[in-house]
């Protein structure tokens, strides 16, 4: 599986699953992905989290940095599944409430 893909897109809602270790790296091509739907006018965007293994601050910056560019549109990012790891990462950075 991708680090993220596309489960479901209509009107402006994106629904997408990312899995796997939320990284520098993939961290970086969830957040081209995420920026691509918002460029395609998908600005409501809801991620399902609950196959992330592993989150870094790349990672949470990732999801940071796409809510951020969906919310400049009047659009949003949100987790609606999030996984134990992220979950915790989540709660340590003081966010959850922010994506969710």
């Amino acid at each position: 599986m991708k680090p993220v893909e596309v489960v479901q897109a209509d009107g402006y809602t994106a629904h997408v699953a990312v899995s796997g270790e939320l990284n520098l790296v993939t961290g970086d091509v969830v957040l081209r992905k995420l920026s691509s739907l918002v460029d395609r006018g998908y600005v409501h965007l809801v991620v399902d989290a609950s196959e992330v293994s592993f989150c870094d601050s790349s990672g949470l910056g990732a999801l940071l940095r796409a809510r951020a560019r969906a919310s400049a549109v009047a659009g949003g990012l949100t987790i609606s599944k999030a996984s134990p790891q992220l979950r915790r990462v989540l709660e340590i950075a003081g966010i959850q409430k922010l994506l969710s």
